[in-house]
């Protein structure tokens, strides 16, 4: 079946990825009133993920979308940060409010990962976004036809064509494969030869969002601002951060560092990195860490129990630095 041709005069963007970077593409089109549609391939998003800091270099453009304060009612302000061994007998403290407050004229904040991500959801008209979409083709059309112009094919024969594609569909971007494929037989020398080269994993990462907690058992969870710890655990290469948020929750990762960097194309590793057993797993060896909220009472394995299975996740962090983000109508955009 041949791609259609666009006969409008508006220019269209097809966004691939309904990720936070996606979502926040699309917001700022939704507001500028940009033609566009968003294309996800799962058939549903989960709730998962720990923290992430909103900086205050950010909160300007969060302001613009008239986002700003819905994101605070959500979050708490970034304040002091500690890092502690795992016997809490050495610690360092630091502001990390008052400096960046100061330069930007606006407090950082700490949000739940998938609270943002609703906050997100909300400002797009669930018309623009389509799930179950998995794009397997790509393809660019020269500006000599009517109008030049990109389409895309997604797994189920639909077709979506624009003017602009950007590929926010994740470190496994099948847009990027695409653009990249297409530009290695080009034989122009438009891509760096490291872009080809594969991504490694160096790290393995447990998070989650617990349900509220008794504010008695853990001391500070009530604070206005974020009391964000770390606990460094030497013998298992693992650093444990925890981030008291709204609501008497609490985010929290085990960020294990790997003896040596794998490929991330080993098929071992990518026969366990959906398997819930390796997840369970993880739980298991995580859970007698202290924690450095809790009095030094509390282990990580107190938080995990508070949360809900379905909004635990074990993703393995890759590390790669890609020189090539667009060529042509297509644009590559990170989370």
């Amino acid at each position: 079946m041949p791609f259609p041709l666009q006969t409008n005069n508006k220019l269209t963007i097809v966004i691939v990825g309904a990720g936070l970077g996606g979502l926040t593409l699309a917001t700022l089109l939704e507001r500028a009133g940009v033609p566009y549609v968003v294309l996800e391939k799962s058939e549903r998003i989960r709730p998962l993920g720990s923290a992430i800091s909103m900086a205050s270099s950010l909160m300007p453009l969060m302001e613009q979308l008239g986002l700003r304060k819905e994101i605070l009612a959500r979050s708490k302000i970034i304040g002091d940060a500690q890092i502690f061994d795992e016997n809490f007998e050495s610690a360092i403290s630091r502001d990390f409010g008052a400096p960046v407050r100061e330069k930007f004229e606006f407090d950082g904040a700490f949000i739940a990962r998938p609270a943002l991500y609703e906050i997100l959801l909300s400002q797009i008209p669930p018309k623009k976004i389509h799930f179950n979409k998995r794009v397997i083709t790509m393809v660019e059309l020269p500006d000599s036809t009517v109008v030049g112009m990109v389409c895309v094919r997604c797994a189920d024969d639909s077709v979506y064509s624009g003017d602009i594609l950007v590929g926010a569909d994740g470190a496994y971007s099948a847009i990027r494969k695409s653009l990249y494929g297409q530009l290695a037989k080009s034989d122009k020398g438009l891509m760096a030869a490291s872009d080809l080269e594969p991504m490694t994993v160096s790290s393995i990462c447990l998070v989650g969002t617990t349900g509220a907690l008794p504010p008695k058992e853990y001391p500070g969870i009530e604070d206005a601002t974020c009391k964000f710890g770390t606990v460094w655990i030497e013998n298992a290469s693992c650093a444990v951060a925890t981030f008291a948020l709204v609501n008497n929750t609490i985010c929290w990762m085990a960020l294990k560092l790997l003896d040596t960097p794998v490929l991330r194309d080993n098929p071992q590793l990518q026969a366990i990195e959906w398997d819930p057993s390796a997840t369970d797993a993880m739980c298991k060896e995580v859970s007698p860490f202290p924690i450095a909220i809790g009095a030094g009472k509390k282990t990580l394995g107190d938080l995990i129990e508070a949360t809900p299975r379905e909004c635990i996740s074990k993703v393995y962090l890759e590390e790669k630095m890609f020189e090539t983000w667009y060529s042509g109508r297509t644009v590559l955009l990170g989370d």
